[in-house]
């Protein structure tokens, strides 16, 4: 594991900012592992996490990759585009004299727009300056701004939004492990998860029974030199998966990897939600 992880590291150093799935192909593992060893780098701060997604994923990187991360720039929506080139074009924006969509597409874009909460006079203004722009060069700009105003302005020192990754959140918001097994009545279903659970290394911590003999959604944990890595496991019997079933599970997952287990198949407007929202966070296995 630690090879992996060492591995899944100096991918994203050479390539960064990368998706897990380009990852997971170059170590050769799969998606939903690699996906776990990622967020353990960002939960240890070595590597980044985008906000913006592509295909339903966000992107990894390491300090110093940050220009590079324009390479999102094809799928953020209209706005957000127009926004963004705004932003780049003039380096720093003062948000009350913004359009109310431009407020809108900015703070959208957590990776290109950073926000500077400046004193002027006895009331705080909000400006935005592009995020490649250093914070002298930003000041400066401001000052040019507001030049003429009779009240000093004094910039503050830009929030930083703490980097509190979901993953190793929800990993401390878990109750600790009990030795006695979840009590779910047994179904046939429910056989084949727990085989498949012992074929992969998946330890059960927690159960949540949403539909006697029906649904169940679980907290599963894999033992590694890493940690334990968490998981959110959905078991599900029925014949046909929609796209709701999908999205609900990625909902209550708030964050983790998931793994859908079912007894159907997904129907076709799910399987073509799976594959342009759902892949590298998601697996979806038929039992």
């Amino acid at each position: 594991m630690k090879e992996l992880k060492e591995g899944v590291l100096q991918y994203v150093k050479a390539n960064g900012p990368v998706l897990p799935v380009e990852v997971a192909r170059y170590v050769k593992n799969e998606v939903m592992l690699t996906s776990a060893i990622l967020a353990e780098l960002v939960s240890e701060k070595i590597v980044n996490i985008s906000k913006a997604k592509i295909g339903g994923s966000p992107v990894y990187y390491v300090p110093g990759q940050e220009i590079r991360l324009s390479r999102l720039y094809e799928y953020l929506g209209e706005k957000p585009k127009r926004a963004y080139s705004l932003l780049r074009e003039k380096r720093v924006l003062r948000d009350k004299i913004l359009e109310p969509w431009q407020r809108v597409a900015l703070r959208e874009l957590q990776d290109f727009a950073k926000r500077i909460d400046v004193k002027i006079g006895d009331g705080t203004e909000i400006f935005w300056k592009w995020y490649l722009t250093s914070d002298e060069d930003a000041k400066r700009e401001i000052v040019r701004i507001v030049k003429g105003d009779s009240v000093p302005i004094q910039p503050k020192k830009e929030p930083v939004e703490e980097k509190k990754e979901i993953v190793k959140e929800e990993i401390k918001s878990v109750e600790p492990v009990k030795k006695e097994k979840p009590k779910v009545k047994e179904f046939i279903l429910g056989q084949k998860a727990k085989s498949y659970f012992e074929q992969n290394n998946l330890n059960i911590i927690s159960a949540d029974v949403i539909k006697k003999n029906k649904e169940v959604n679980y907290i599963a944990e894999v033992n590694s030199d890493l940690g334990k890595l968490i998981f959110f496991v959905k078991l599900l019997d029925k014949k046909k998966v929609n796209e709701g079933d999908l999205s609900l599970a990625i909902s209550k997952a708030k964050g983790k990897p998931v793994l859908f287990l079912s007894s159907g198949e997904l129907t076709k407007k799910a399987q073509k939600y799976f594959e342009d929202n759902l892949k590298g966070r998601f697996i979806f296995k038929s039992l």
